[in-house]
């Protein structure tokens, strides 16, 4: 190449040249990853990106309409995973919101073989319906555990459970399935269906939908206000303890909370382990 031919009109065309393709490739790419499914993981990636700018605050709405499950299936697909014990803690200081149950410490009952001379204690209110969906069957299969006295305490809580693992995996597993579905239908988030090579399997993920990210976003947002507070009022003590903000929950019910939700929880993990020997 003669490189005294080359003008600078020539080169400064050919550097504009390769300019413009680089840039149409980073377009090409960037459209690419937009248009790409919204899966759990880039939901994810999405959200924790989010987080590191700095956040607008959150605007006083409750995410998903104040719907539990919807809200835990949200926090499970963004904490990509949530302990059981926690569903279990949060619903519990919702009802004590609620005035559907009240927790306490009393003596052990003398029928009891086991446990600490004083017990974690949950009393069921007997003028208050145990409402309806997972949540209500849930807190409908503590209330059938109950004796006359309408109470029932930690290590009553563990023998159940251990003796009825079964329904109580089926009464959590339910509180999962009503969120997907919630989500599902208030358009937050939606399945595709994907075939294998060769046709032979099909698989199924959930994706989010624009409606789903936003309201993933005021969760975030939701949940950094939560944290903030130094004091709850017993009606946000639920989402506090789901979202894993405890600092404004009243310190008394949160653990007495915990030590139900954890009674709950081992027992029926117990009762799996027995029988599968």
């Amino acid at each position: 190449m003669d490189w005294s031919q080359v003008t600078p009109a020539t080169l400064l065309a050919t550097v504009g040249l390769n300019a413009l393709l680089l840039l149409l490739i980073v377009l090409v790419v960037w459209l690419w990853r937009r248009r790409q499914p919204m899966t759990d993981v880039k939901l994810r990636h999405m959200v924790g990106k989010l987080q590191k700018k700095r956040a607008a605050a959150w605007d006083g709405t409750v995410p998903f309409d104040g719907d539990f499950s919807r809200m835990r299936a949200m926090q499970e697909t963004l904490a990509d995973g949530l302990p059981a014990s926690r569903t279990v803690t949060a619903l519990l200081l919702g009802w004590v919101a609620q005035k559907q149950v009240s927790l306490c410490e009393s003596p052990k009952k003398h029928l009891q073989s086991f446990g600490d001379p004083m017990q974690v204690t949950l009393c069921f209110q007997l003028d208050r319906d145990t409402g309806k969906g997972a949540e209500g069957l849930l807190l409908s299969l503590l209330y059938g555990w109950a004796d006359e006295t309408a109470t029932l305490q930690k290590s009553e809580i563990y023998s159940h459970a251990r003796t009825y693992y079964d329904a109580v995996d089926g009464r959590l597993r339910q509180i999962e399935l009503q969120g997907r579905h919630g989500l599902r239908a208030a358009g937050e988030m939606q399945p595709e269906q994907k075939t294998r090579r060769f046709g032979f399997l099909d698989e199924h993920r959930q994706l989010y939908t624009p409606r789903g990210v936003r309201e993933a976003v005021n969760l975030c947002r939701y949940r950094a206000w939560l944290d903030q507070q130094p004091q709850l009022a017993p009606e946000q003590w639920r989402d506090a303890a789901l979202l894993g903000c405890t600092n404004g929950i009243d310190e008394t019910q949160l653990t007495l909370a915990q030590a139900l939700a954890d009674a709950l929880v081992d027992g029926a993990r117990a009762g799996h382990k027995i029988h599968s020997l």
